[in-house]
């Protein structure tokens, strides 16, 4: 796969969810979108968060979930199969995954904790838990910049 590479987060940035004694070097995977389309062949439990570019990472992601089959979800959004995400996928605005994977003893205790923290702290734009009305308006605001 191009550009594909594994980071290691500090254990100083997830001090406030995870005790301070644990040497916490939580794995994550960055993938071009287009690599998993057709590419990814993985059945893990993880966090995934999708972003329109690299650029954008860390602060503004579109979407931030967790599934048992990556894969699966994955290629859901990116193909367009799921609504709220349909609009970018047509038109091939997600281009960048970051995928948390529980590897080892990281189990779905901690990857719900990182789901939980990403999601209040960047508030992503297509999360349901956020006022439909204001997601509309953000996508509406999105499609006039692009024409």
């Amino acid at each position: 796969m191009k550009d594909k590479f594994i980071l290691y987060r500090d254990p100083k940035d997830f001090a406030s969810v995870f005790e301070e004694k644990e040497e916490f070097m939580y794995p994550h995977l960055f993938i071009d979108a287009n690599d998993i389309k057709d590419n990814l062949h993985m059945n893990c439990k993880a966090v995934y968060v999708l972003f329109e570019s690299k650029s954008h990472y860390p602060n503004t992601p579109l979407y931030i979930g967790k599934s048992s089959k990556v894969r699966d979800r994955l290629l859901y959004h990116l193909k367009g199969y799921e609504p709220i995400t349909r609009f970018y996928a047509n038109r091939g605005l997600i281009n960048f995954v970051l995928i948390y994977f529980e590897i080892g003893h990281y189990t779905s205790d901690h990857t719900n904790l990182i789901e939980k923290q990403l999601i209040r702290e960047y508030k992503p734009l297509l999360n349901t838990q956020y006022i439909k009305p204001f997601q509309e308006k953000r996508m509406r605001m999105n499609k006039f910049n692009q024409s």
